[in-house]
């Protein structure tokens, strides 16, 4: 039995992204049970999404066999199409249930910038998202006949900065949090943060 440590670095990521909303929660007056049922149905709708997305970036490839569409545990996913999906379905849910929307959006904002940097992780081992070649002293060569990445050519760590400056955000929002002046800015905040760093790494 093969546990693979993309799938079980994600894993750890929506669990910490989620034990973090579900701890905090109480003490903005919201349902930690709440928070965990809505959790389960942004996970759904972020893995089919993120997926979806990765899909029609990639669609040649799987062109050749459908099959891999549904292969998740080998990697693949696009992040934005994660987080549009997860939006859309949470959003329905927040109204639906009548939760205060921003205090929502701003408690799960932590914890998806913490699951993310945990689960670029589990990019760097499964070697998706990898950078263009690098003659640096810190390229990293990957080798294994697996993984995504091209091989045998030094490569900038691209998962690795990602991860790192990941968990700086996350950091950066728990202070922004106790500082806040309006519900919804932290949400917005890591927005910012994420697009200026994904844009600068890209």
């Amino acid at each position: 039995f093969t546990i693979y440590s993309y799938g079980l670095l994600v894993v750890l990521g929506f669990v910490a992204g989620i034990g973090w909303a579900a701890l905090n929660a109480g003490g903005r007056g919201i349902e930690p049970g709440k928070v965990l049922d809505l959790s389960f149905y942004l996970v759904i709708a972020a893995i089919i999404g993120a997926r979806f997305f990765y899909v029609l970036v990639e669609f040649k490839r799987y062109l050749k066999d459908p099959v891999d569409i549904f292969r998740i545990w080998e990697g693949g996913f696009v992040f934005y199409g994660g987080l549009i999906s997860a939006g859309i379905v949470g959003t329905g849910y927040i109204l639906y249930h009548h939760l205060p929307h921003w205090q929502v959006m701003d408690l799960f904002a932590p914890g998806i910038a913490l699951g993310q940097a945990i689960g670029r992780l589990g990019c760097f081992c499964a070697g998706c998202c990898y950078g263009k070649e690098c003659h640096c002293s810190f390229g990293v060569v990957f080798r294994d006949s697996r993984s995504l990445a091209v091989l045998n050519a030094p490569l900038y760590p691209t998962q690795l900065i990602s991860s790192l400056n990941l968990f700086v955000i996350f950091f950066v929002l728990v202070w922004v949090d106790r500082k806040k002046r309006f519900d919804g800015q932290v949400f917005w905040i890591y927005v910012l943060l994420y697009a200026i760093m994904r844009f600068a790494i890209e």
